[in-house]
């Protein structure tokens, strides 16, 4: 809760011209959060236990304890002012969960890198430097590209992910909701699954069980005067899991 610091007159007006500093208590059921005045010159510690004024004016903010409840007190002092006290009721209430629970959602993989086309079937295990940001392309799906005699028919599409730990004991599922080409999938320098046929088509290959970060190579074959690729989405998910497009 922000609460406004003014220094006023004895009459109750507003007086601008004041850099009285002020000393904060917080007690009871709440503590500080900081402070501040809205001078871009101040170097004064906003979660120290004073703040001088600018243009007459501060602002506090404090914040309840967790599961407190009673009263916050606020008490600000200057010298040659009277002082002021705030008394803010606090009750308790019921959480309010921030995400619906759920025992396993889905996770997209992201982040990917696409090498080069060749013309002969490549080792889809074979590694790119880690400082190498420019033989491999980046890119998210979909990731679509040309074939033809000059780029070559083969690319591989490579991402790391971790998956959730519901899923890490093989109840989980590779979902390629879209493929252009034919694909081998590769996990971690394995082959786990096949597709055959160049048209557009989804895809879902179990996910063994393993712990750590995973490295998923996707192998594909386009057709010559044919976009192919990674034309969709790639989640993991559970078994059962639903199309999520």
């Amino acid at each position: 809760m922000p609460i406004t610091v003014r220094a006023v007159d004895a009459a109750g007006r507003a007086v601008p011209t004041t850099s009285a500093e002020i000393t904060f208590k917080v007690a009871g059921a709440g503590k500080s959060s900081g402070h501040g005045n809205g001078d871009p010159d101040s170097h004064e510690d906003a979660k120290g236990p004073t703040r001088k004024l600018y243009n007459g004016l501060a602002q506090l903010i404090v914040q309840s304890n967790d599961d407190s409840e009673g009263e916050l007190v606020v008490e600000a002092s200057a010298a040659g002012m009277a002082p002021a006290r705030l008394v803010i009721p606090v009750r308790k209430v019921a959480p309010v969960p921030t995400q619906p629970p759920s025992e396993a959602p889905f996770t997209v993989v992201s982040y990917w890198r696409i090498s080069p086309a060749t013309a002969t079937r490549p080792d889809p295990g074979q590694q790119l430097a880690d400082f190498d940001m420019n033989t491999w392309e980046g890119g998210e799906p979909p990731m679509l590209r040309g074939q033809d005699a000059r780029e070559g028919a083969f690319r591989i599409y490579r991402a790391g992910f971790r998956p959730r730990k519901q899923l890490a004991d093989g109840s989980g599922v590779l979902h390629f909701t879209a493929l252009r080409g034919r694909a081998e999938i590769w996990l971690n320098g394995r082959l786990i699954g096949t597709r055959e046929g160049y048209g557009e088509g989804a895809l879902r290959v179990p996910l063994p069980a393993g712990a750590g970060e995973r490295q998923l190579s996707v192998l594909v074959e386009g057709r010559a005067g044919e976009p192919a690729g990674v034309a969709g989405r790639v989640l993991v998910e559970p078994q059962s899991g639903s199309d999520p497009r």
